[in-house]
């Protein structure tokens, strides 16, 4: 083949190595995507099972994996932030909702209402780790919402001192879910899951605010069958 010849040829040589080496990219791109979100579904099928720790490594697994500017890291740090509340990790609950936030920031206006998950969830961490000041200047960053959002008082338990506990009043129902889990893990690894109907309860009335029918009606089951071993022999 002459030198001319290859001269002709080499460009289309290089395009084609080119074209590959992209599409090479794009596959690779579009595997972690998937991994991403196989993680995701699996943390968050763990954390509705209750299986927090799995959850956690999931969804860590999950963030890693995925682009920095995927749209799915929102709904990652989200789930961890939740699981490491339950785990009452809120150290590093408060890392994932603040980056959550700042995500959410470069979306939303800060009158949004769609912020005030997030808030919501930084207040109580917030409050949490003594962080009062912070807390309450989180807790006036919230905006109203239509319709109005259903609320409650919680109890919110010190992880490492169950001794300690701090009343959350006027806190929206349906942003509760995992401190309502909280209190049930540590509710069951303290007086042990047959004296837990109370935080059992709590838990399935906000599921259903959340619309979660199913899950709820599982934890109705546990709280007849609870019922039903309480009552004396012959009743």
């Amino acid at each position: 083949m002459s030198a001319a010849a290859t001269a002709i040829r080499r460009p289309g040589w290089v395009a084609s190595v080119a074209i590959l080496l992209l599409l090479a990219g794009a596959g690779s791109s579009r595997a972690e995507d998937n991994s991403a979100k196989r993680l995701l579904r699996s943390g968050l099928d763990r954390y509705r099972a209750f299986d927090y720790e799995g959850a956690a490594q999931d969804l860590r697994n999950g963030l890693a994996a995925s682009p920095p500017d995927a749209k799915e890291n929102a709904l990652v740090l989200r789930a961890l932030g939740d699981v490491l509340v339950v785990l009452g990790r809120d150290e590093e609950a408060e890392r994932a909702y603040r980056r959550l936030l700042d995500l959410e920031r470069k979306r939303h206006a800060p009158a949004d209402p769609a912020l005030n998950a997030t808030r919501w969830a930084l207040y109580a961490v917030e409050t949490a780790l003594g962080h009062h000041e912070e807390a309450g200047r989180l807790f006036h960053e919230v905006v109203d919402e239509s319709p109005r959002a259903i609320v409650t008082t919680l109890v919110l338990v010190d992880a490492a001192d169950i001794n300690r506990v701090t009343l959350l009043s006027g806190f929206p129902v349906r942003y509760s879910e995992a401190l309502a889990r909280r209190a049930l893990r540590i509710h069951e690894r303290v007086y042990g899951a047959e004296r837990a109907a109370a935080p059992v309860a709590r838990l399935a009335a906000v599921l259903r605010e959340l619309h979660r029918d199913d899950e709820a009606g599982r934890l109705d089951a546990r709280l007849r069958a609870l019922g039903e071993r309480r009552r004396p022999a012959g009743q």
